[in-house]
């Protein structure tokens, strides 16, 4: 999942003054630079960032300085205000970071590690540059393979340091995430195939069932993305169906994704959806293709998972008890989403 971080000017600027304490923001923002699960939150006129550019200046000015090519870059990145490393807030920052934290607490911001030397708040981590380690782990442990499960002897291998959490810990990832995304996609073939099966129409309605609810934890996850992107959220779900279902799709003239958009829509009417039906390539020697999807990613990063969110849940037939399955989600960055235009042409979409 992605880590939210503040950093501590006057820290920085302290740090930046010395030889050692150069060197060594020099090797954490060489980390920070390489890894694309990292949202460093700002404040909204960037006072922070500009108050380290201003430091970085003055050292750079000096004879004795050392090369700081990595702690140019991205600080350099952040002023520009790129997607790919901060978000900027509506908070503002007057020089005092222990009431901009509070701030950003009051209004519950998801943060999770301060880069300080200050004891700001004790729900959040506040790390030195000599603690960059620490960074550094939590970096790596979120970049992951992870079992999702609500087993309980599953569970108590968590315990032992193992790569599992329940679906509670799942939500939260899921929100430390796209907590400020206004729009994320979702590539997933079997969703079309699940909700028409016309072979079983008692399985067609025993999918939609659980689509409907495993969309209803995706949807508490994201409840409260507006409060800090102020857009609503929008979800384009990318699905198909393979060349022998073509011509059948074809011959009902739309209705069938007019049919799934409705159902999408009545589920929540706070988000915005789009929905694209594409003729879906498996792939082989000769075509680009995919196997099935299973990607949820925005601007900020997301996962490789085991089953979609909306995927997640299953229904014992003779107690009618709905329940979670397994699943696993594994860190992406841009470099692994999907390229669908690659996968198969656009047979409809919604809207249009």
């Amino acid at each position: 999942m992605n880590i939210n971080i503040i950093l501590d000017s006057e820290y920085i600027c302290k740090k930046l003054s010395t030889q050692n304490g150069m060197r060594d923001l020099e090797n954490l923002f060489m980390i920070m630079k390489k890894k694309s699960n990292i949202i460093i939150i700002q404040d909204k006129n960037q006072k922070i960032i500009n108050n380290i550019i201003h430091q970085l200046i003055q050292e750079l000015k000096k004879k004795d300085q050392i090369e700081l090519t990595y702690a140019k870059t991205f600080i350099t990145e952040l002023a520009k205000g790129t997607n790919g490393y901060d978000f900027i807030s509506e908070e503002v920052f007057d020089d005092n970071i222990l009431d901009f934290v509070s701030s950003l607490k009051k209004k519950n911001y998801p943060i999770k590690i301060i880069i300080s030397d200050k004891k700001i708040n004790s729900d959040f981590e506040c790390c030195t540059i000599e603690d960059s380690g620490k960074i550094l782990d939590e970096l790596e442990n979120y970049s992951n393979k992870y079992t999702v499960t609500n087993n309980k002897e599953l569970l108590e291998e968590a315990e032992k340091g193992k790569n599992i959490m329940n679906f509670s810990q799942y939500k939260d990832v899921l929100f430390n995430t796209f907590w400020c995304s206004d729009k994320i996609t979702i590539v997933a073939k079997e969703f079309f195939d699940g909700a028409f099966n016309s072979d079983r129409p008692d399985l067609q309605n025993l999918n939609r069932e659980k689509y409907a609810k495993g969309f209803k934890f995706l949807f508490d996850c994201l409840k409260n993305v507006q409060n800090f992107t102020k857009q609503k959220v929008n979800i384009e779900i990318i699905t198909g169906l393979k060349h022998t279902k073509v011509q059948e799709f074809k011959s009902n003239q739309g209705e069938k994704i007019d049919e799934l958009y409705k159902f999408l829509n009545e589920l929540n009417d706070e988000i915005n959806f789009k929905l694209k039906i594409i003729k879906w390539g498996a792939g082989n020697e000769k075509f680009v293709g995919e196997g099935h999807g299973r990607r949820i990613y925005s601007d900020y990063g997301g996962f490789d998972t085991g089953f979609m969110p909306f995927e997640m849940h299953e229904k014992n037939r003779n107690s009618g008890e709905i329940f979670h399955k397994d699943t696993s989600f594994h860190w992406i960055n841009k470099k692994s989403y999907i390229e669908w235009s690659k996968i198969g042409y656009i047979l409809e979409q919604r809207p249009q």
